[in-house]
């Protein structure tokens, strides 16, 4: 009877623990609070960008200096329906 408890306890510590590293390598992004979008922006063009522009019905954001291989997250509050361009 021990064993069985032992062994249950052994199984549930390493499913937890093996449940919390899957979880932290596949959900690493924050979560975005209800109303609000991200666009996820990369630059693959080889070249720096000196200013990248997303302009969408609420206003603008800039990122300026964007060297080649860099990622950002843009966000922006939306309130529904919305079109953005990235210029």
């Amino acid at each position: 009877m021990n064993k069985i408890i032992l062994g249950l306890m052994i199984g549930g510590v390493l499913g937890l623990s093996a449940g919390y590293f899957i979880t932290t390598i596949f959900l690493t992004s924050e979560p975005i609070p209800k109303g609000y979008v991200r666009v996820h922006v990369k630059n693959l063009s080889g070249q720096n960008i000196k200013n990248l522009t997303l302009i969408e019905e609420g206003g603008s954001i800039e990122i300026k200096n964007f060297s080649n291989s860099d990622s950002a997250d843009l966000i922006f509050r939306n309130k529904g329906e919305n079109s953005y361009k990235v210029i």
